[in-house]
């Protein structure tokens, strides 16, 4: 039987934490690319030495990469958070194929990531879970965890397909609208991948 490959993603906000967690409760091994792709700029000296020669020497501080900072200038600018993308996303994609291989003797393991489709790595899974909750709820959340401006957020969301599209790519869509509860959406799920795996 082979191991399936599931994508998880959902805009800011939207709750992909809380359903990770849900997976991970049931067994299931999560590949978080945002925190993968944190600990890149960090310690990757390919990395790092890329992102100082196209945004400058500056934007790392003693303690590491000034996210902030960093933020500040790819959420306004297009162009820039594409040659950010363009120097991660591939050394994600290498650390998530090595992970792959730590891990299969399980059914299926799930890979997290803000921008899946934007990034393309939705292309080399198997299925997609898109995580749901209304725009306004989510700024919500997000001012109450980041304390963020509301501008702040809007400008970052900008950055992120709309929710329509990202709705339309993904086989499987997780409600969290705080009516609906996470737990048993999660938990059908579970065992819909359990049976797709059988005959995959």
């Amino acid at each position: 039987m082979n191991m399936l490959k599931i994508g998880l993603t959902g805009g800011m906000g939207s709750g992909k934490t809380t359903v990770s967690r849900v997976f991970r409760n049931l067994g299931i091994p999560i590949f978080n690319s945002d925190l993968v792709a944190r600990e890149i700029v960090n310690t990757n000296s390919k990395a790092i030495a890329s992102v100082k020669n196209f945004f400058g020497n500056q934007i790392y501080k003693d303690d590491g990469l000034d996210r902030k900072a960093l933020a500040d200038i790819v959420f306004n600018h297009p162009d820039k958070l594409k040659k950010l993308n363009n120097i991660v996303h591939p050394l994600v994609a290498i650390e998530f194929e090595k992970w792959c291989n730590e891990h299969q003797s399980v059914p299926y393991i799930i890979k997290e990531s803000a921008i899946l489709f934007e990034s393309g790595a939705h292309q080399d899974l198997d299925r997609i879970i898109v995580v749901y909750s209304q725009k306004e709820e989510r700024i919500r959340r997000i001012i109450k965890r980041d304390g963020l401006s509301r501008e702040e957020i809007v400008s970052r969301m900008k950055s992120q397909w709309d929710d329509g599209t990202r709705n339309k790519l993904g086989d499987f869509i997780i409600i969290n609208d705080d009516i609906e509860t996470i737990l048993p959406q999660v938990m059908e799920l579970h065992e819909v991948l359990i049976g797709t795996e059988q005959y995959s």
